[in-house]
């Protein structure tokens, strides 16, 4: 292929900006990506040859002098400078055969790995930046990375921990073979182990402190070094019962505490010692940064009530209390726990939990 075939298969041109280019690409891959067209033929060598015509436009862009869109010193076009001329940060979406699902591709991705990790997985975007809409996730690479909130989609990880979650309890599901008790019911045992397994790999890739620092600013800093993280969480209920009355008797201000901390969520309870039941935290990705922190000690805490909304106008009462939840970490647990050295250590344990896991699965499960 050469660059005017490669252009006329893009649908572009030499003059047309680095954002256009890159427009008509995404939008081209994304039609013609395996996992967009049930693995067809035909959309595989297409995804490919795309693949290639980029690539050959991508690399014409960074040899010309700057200033110039046309195609060489003679082409005629006008110099002008370009704010746009990197092409160095393009996607390169790659299709994945079946025989490549288990390889580390971490080529395609830049970022920190864990060699304890229990398991690789894969790193998705989600085109939703894109001119198309979809529900759908493109996979870019494989690997055992740490979640980095600046790299990596929220929503992408979650996806990633739900399919390794899934591919490990079927793995076992595949060595009990024909010695599956068929007296079990298989559904509700795979989806128990399937949460306790979700919530261990997230643990596993995710660096809670590392993971802080780069979603949040602290609130405040002391004199020495300690800062103090806000994490905003609620307390709700509808109707008037039992509980709508202890969340009606909050006031501004008042001070709560934490009472138990099981099955990945934090139960408050007022200074007399009355229930308030589970903290929501507002923002999901923080679920799996604060607990971690709180279940290894890392941080004091101090929960306030922010803002009580209480709806009374009309049947079904409603009453939502806004919480603040304040983490007050010391320095030296923020220089010591950012360290990538001591998560791999951390990473080790939480490996070992999850073959446990692995290994309660298969006992439940076979005859």
């Amino acid at each position: 292929m050469n660059l005017n075939e490669a252009y006329k298969l893009l649908g572009v041109s030499e003059n047309d900006t680095n954002k256009v280019i890159k427009t008509k690409y995404r939008e081209l891959i994304f039609k013609h990506h395996p996992d967009s067209s049930d693995n067809d033929e035909a959309s595989i060598k297409k995804a490919q040859l795309i693949n290639e015509a980029f690539d050959l436009i991508k690399k014409d862009k960074k040899k010309r002098p700057r200033g110039t869109r046309g195609y060489g010193a003679n082409s005629g076009a006008r110099k002008t400078y370009s704010t746009d001329k990197d092409f160095s940060n393009f996607y390169e979406y790659d299709y994945y055969s079946e025989t490549d699902e288990k390889k580390d591709e971490s080529h395609h991705f830049r970022g920190k790995t864990i060699n304890n990790a229990y398991t690789s997985r894969d790193i998705f975007e989600s085109p939703k930046d894109s001119v198309i809409r979809t529900d759908g996730f493109i996979k870019l690479a494989r690997g055992k990375f740490l979640w980095e909130p600046d790299k990596e989609d929220f929503e992408c990880f979650i996806h990633s921990i739900i399919l390794e979650s899934d591919s490990l309890l079927k793995d076992v599901e595949l060595a009990v073979g024909d010695r599956l008790n068929e007296d079990i019911n298989l559904e509700s045992t795979r989806n128990f182990f399937r949460m306790r397994l979700f919530h261990l790999l997230a643990k596993d890739y995710v660096n809670p402190i590392f993971s802080l620092r780069k979603i949040l600013k602290a609130n405040q800093k002391d004199e020495n070094g300690a800062r103090v993280y806000e994490i905003k969480a609620n307390l709700a209920t509808v109707g008037v019962d039992d509980y709508y009355k202890r969340l009606y008797s909050l006031r501004l201000g008042d001070n709560l505490y934490p009472s138990k901390l099981k099955n990945n969520r934090l139960q408050v309870e007022t200074n007399t010692g009355v229930t308030l039941g589970n903290l929501t935290i507002e923002d999901d990705r923080m679920l799996y940064i604060v607990i971690p922190i709180l279940e290894r000690k890392l941080a004091r805490v101090k929960i306030v009530v922010r803002d009580i909304n209480n709806n009374r106008a009309k049947r079904p009462y409603r009453i939502n209390v806004g919480i603040s939840l304040f983490l007050k970490i010391e320095k030296e647990v923020l220089e010591e726990e950012i360290k990538l050295s001591k998560f791999e250590e951390l990473s080790k344990e939480i490996s070992e939990e999850i073959g446990t896991v692995l290994k309660e699965y298969e006992e439940a499960i076979k005859e």
